[in-house]
């Protein structure tokens, strides 16, 4: 998360169509934290005044960073994407809502758009990408790379709640794993193979969070990675063939996800839902 002096202009965020901004009615208490104030986008140049939408951000503040869980299929589109590629190397592109028919843009279109420079998660299940005659894997985000660390580091410290910093720990553990830290061209998460072995990363980082927030008692750092090691994760974290995955993955539920298209120039925390409104006068 970025320092609290420094998160608010480098981070954005819109509702179902208009930029969130000071001024606006009905702003939630969840949405305060993400309102740009209206004399900060004076200068911005606008496709249509008093109207700020995801093509006038991508102009104008420039997101190296650009997720979506908006459950609006497409929302991302092509001079979207082509816009914020101008401005950024490797465009990290997260079109998160599920299932296939909601997301904001295919990892085909993105792969495309940005002259196959983006570094893509998706919510949904997606096939193979090929591009320059290679053939790439498209990463499905999924909470199966913290959820298990979270509760084995949890439950070998004894953590009594799970506190803000101890998923922004678990979810620097996963970053420092991603094969993309020693090759630029690999994938954007671990194999699912290594499930277990990312647990237990996840889980030692946990555990020593939970103290360090004051949540669980204190105790030596090898006590606690002997904990950790004793787990049977046999049963909690089971082999997963493709074949298995898919037919998970076909058993998603149809649900819409009404929450917020949010753009990152720099790593903050996830968006408020349900955003809404109009844009103010300016």
């Amino acid at each position: 998360m970025a320092p609290s002096h420094l998160a608010a202009p480098y981070r954005t965020a819109l509702g179902l169509t208009f930029l969130l901004v000071e001024g606006m009615a009905d702003i939630t208490p969840a949405q305060q934290p993400f309102l740009r104030r209206a004399a900060d986008l004076e200068s911005w140049r606008l496709q249509e005044q008093g109207a700020i939408g995801l093509l006038d951000v991508a102009n104008n503040a420039r997101p190296t960073v650009l997720i979506g869980v908006s459950g609006q299929g497409g929302a991302f589109t092509e001079s979207v994407v082509r816009a914020m590629a101008k401005a950024v190397e490797r465009p990290v592109i997260f079109p998160l809502s599920n299932p296939t028919s909601r997301s904001e843009a295919t990892p085909e279109q993105l792969m495309t758009w940005t002259d196959g420079r983006a570094l893509i998660g998706a919510g949904s299940p997606f096939p193979p990408l090929q591009w320059n005659g290679r053939t790439s894997k498209v990463n499905q985000t999924n909470n199966s790379y913290i959820f298990p660390g979270v509760g084995l580091g949890a439950q070998a410290a004894s953590a009594r709640r799970i506190t803000d910093g101890i998923f922004m720990v678990a979810g620097k553990k996963v970053a420092e794993l991603s094969p993309t830290v020693t090759d630029k061209n690999g994938q954007l998460l671990p194999p699912v193979t290594e499930l277990r072995s990312v647990a237990i990363a996840v889980a030692q980082v946990v555990a020593r969070q939970a103290q360090a927030d004051g949540v669980a008692d204190p105790c030596h750092a090898a006590t606690l990675d002997a904990r950790i090691a004793a787990a049977d994760l046999g049963a909690e974290i089971p082999a997963l063939s493709k074949g298995r995955l898919k037919a998970r993955s076909g058993r998603r539920r149809e649900e819409r996800r009404p929450d917020a298209v949010l753009i990152l120039a720099h790593g903050c925390r996830p968006g408020p839902r349900h955003l809404t409104g109009k844009v103010p006068a300016m």
